[in-house]
């Protein structure tokens, strides 16, 4: 299981200092990315093709809106196999489909298997990544999730730990969902945060919030699950991952390079 970084957690500092940022993410030990949250386009790729020359920078997965993945699908494909990626991950359900009816809803499963094909087709696995909206039950009594995992082909799945949780649900009951289709999983802690008129939640460093990563671990190593990435939602990303990747060394969840999991 690979250890990556998410991105999105560090989109602020890679909009100031792009090639700097990753040397900084390299000087802690990590040396793959889940890519989201960029500019897709040919200067960010050829970016990260010089990079990929100076540092050791796997992309595991490039994560793109589904409209992105369906209109641009050729320049995808290109950015992919430039950057040596197997994966593209639809990184959100699209804002009509969480508005709209039931048959929006399955129109759009329809869509993503088409999608599925023309990647497969293209040599590039689909994959698929959660919030908390897929959490939502229809008339039949089964989630959005539940038919996403159940009435799609060829996709595979992203878990993430926070919106997991921020729903609700435990994360060991969607690990146990997606079963064999499980591709990877986005580790985020999650903290309750305290208002005048109620509570809120909020994403937190690993170790800092009330997740039971012990648990999460023992219930990955029995799925295929590729690799894990950290993901902070806040400011400070850079601090974040060093926060992250230092529990995960203390409780010994991490190879002693840094890189992949026991």
């Amino acid at each position: 299981m690979i250890l990556a970084v998410q991105t999105y957690s560090v989109h602020d500092e890679l909009m100031h200092d792009f090639e700097g940022s990753f040397h900084r993410l390299a000087s802690l030990g990590f040396t793959a990315y889940e890519l989201s949250h960029l500019p897709w386009n040919e200067k960010t790729i050829r970016r990260l093709e010089a990079l990929q020359k100076e540092l050791p920078l796997e992309v595991v997965s490039l994560q793109i809106k589904p409209d992105i993945l369906a209109q641009r699908k050729e320049e995808i494909v290109d950015y992919a196999r430039r950057l040596h990626c197997s994966r593209v991950i639809v990184s959100m359900i699209p804002p009509r489909v969480i508005l709209g009816s039931e048959r929006t809803f399955f129109t759009f499963i329809a869509e993503l298997n088409s999608l599925a094909l023309y990647y497969q087709g293209q040599g590039l696995q689909l994959g698929y990544h959660h919030h908390h909206w897929e959490f939502i039950r229809l008339q039949d009594g089964e989630s959005r999730l539940s038919h996403l995992v159940h009435d799609t082909k060829n996709i595979v799945f992203v878990n993430d730990t926070y919106w997991t949780a921020r729903s609700g649900v435990d994360p060991m009951d969607t690990i146990a969902l997606f079963g064999e289709k499980l591709l990877g999983v986005h580790l985020r802690d999650i903290q309750d945060e305290a208002s005048f008129w109620n509570v809120k939640t909020r994403d937190a460093s690993l170790g800092e919030g009330y997740l039971h990563f012990d648990r999460i671990f023992d219930a990955l190593r029995k799925t295929p699950v590729v690799y894990a990435a950290i993901e902070q939602g806040g400011k400070d990303g850079l601090a974040h991952m060093k926060t992250s990747r230092d529990f995960l060394l203390a409780k010994d969840y991490l190879a002693s390079d840094g890189i992949h999991f026991r």
